[in-house]
């Protein structure tokens, strides 16, 4: 994994193993102003819990894998089935799944044998889809493939809403949706309609009204009616459109070192580091000799430079990782929890 990429792969590395990556592939990404979740996932001795964000243990480390919560719940897998506890640390639903999403618009995709489908918060199956793999819902809509991979959206009812015709489809955010057909990225309305065609070698979600898209002409980034916006004013300098918007400000690459630009294109943080993900609440992180640390909005480091990840912040906390595994951090560099396996 190249180092500059690092920050956008987090997600996969956080206590969710091979076999939910597919489920973390369909949810949405975590978003600006989402609610901080209350219990934050943890592993001891290849054992996993969870603890406040005081740093103190509501879940003793007992399952093999814990995902982060979501709606009041996350799931655990216990000897190859997947349950769901709750805020309280009680085992809300007990472990039965072979999969099981994380909730969001009150639904959970899970799979148990045969059965595909979404249940509520007490366990009741509402629907089944024809999906492989059940996707998580975002603005009532819900991404999922078939047997012959293609890929379609479904409603709160569990009907086909969009039909599977895709090649790849994600969950809506602001009523678009990034799709991949015949090889090529382009986003749909909540009525299937590309409203913005099919025409990127690669792209991702819209982040602050922005996404990044990359065609054989390079790297840049598009509004949401899919004009070319944040155009680089670099002053001569090849500057490339590397990361995502985020509280007005995306991650370039100037040559080999990476900074900062804000929405007209103008690089407001100078590019002097290896590597950077994107801002939240304030802080962003940035690697400088294979390490992560933390800057504020004037490229200045306000948490240096010493882990081998850095996530975002989300409520005043970060998760983190060092050659001793996962820990979190808070806005001042202090460890709620050391770091762990």
């Amino acid at each position: 994994m190249k180092f500059e990429a690092a920050v956008f792969h987090i997600k996969l590395r956080t206590f969710v193993f091979v076999i939910v990556c597919l489920l973390t592939l369909l949810s949405p990404s975590r978003a600006l102003g989402q609610k901080a979740s209350s219990l934050l996932p943890i592993c001891v001795n290849r054992k996993c819990g969870y603890i406040d964000r005081s740093g103190r243990i509501i879940v003793e480390p007992r399952f093999d894998l814990a995902t982060e919560f979501s709606e009041g719940y996350g799931s655990v897998r216990i000897d190859l089935k997947w349950g769901y506890v709750d805020e309280r640390g009680r085992m809300a639903l007990a472990p039965q799944f072979t999969k099981a999403g994380r909730f969001s618009d009150g639904l959970a995709g899970v799979v148990n044998g045969d059965l595909r489908g979404f249940m509520d918060k007490t366990g009741q199956i509402l629907f089944t889809v024809p999906f492989e793999l059940p996707g998580e819902f975002s603005e009532g809509l819900s991404p999922g493939w078939d047997e012959n991979h293609r890929w379609g959206y479904v409603d709160k009812t569990g009907k086909v809403v969009i039909p599977l015709q895709f090649d790849f489809a994600f969950p809506f955010q602001g009523g678009l949706a990034r799709i991949e057909l015949s090889g090529k990225t382009g986003y749909i309305d909540k009525r299937g309609t590309l409203v913005i065609p099919a025409q990127f070698d690669d792209g991702r979600d819209f982040f602050d009204g922005m996404a990044w898209i990359h065609t054989q002409r390079g790297s840049g980034y598009i509004d949401r009616a899919g004009r070319s916006a944040a155009k680089v004013q670099s002053g001569g300098d090849e500057v490339r459109a590397h990361g995502d918007f985020s509280e007005g400000l995306a991650c370039v690459a100037v040559g080999n070192k990476r900074g900062f630009i804000n929405k007209v294109g103008e690089i407001v943080i100078k590019p002097v580091f290896d590597g950077c993900g994107r801002f939240q609440e304030g802080f962003g992180s940035v690697g400088i000799n294979q390490k992560w640390g933390y800057i504020n909005r004037a490229g200045k480091f306000v948490i240096k430079p010493q882990f081998i990840f850095a996530d975002v912040f989300s409520g005043g906390i970060a998760q983190v990782e060092t050659e001793d595994g996962f820990g979190y951090i808070n806005t001042t560099g202090k460890y709620i929890w050391k770091p762990s396996r």
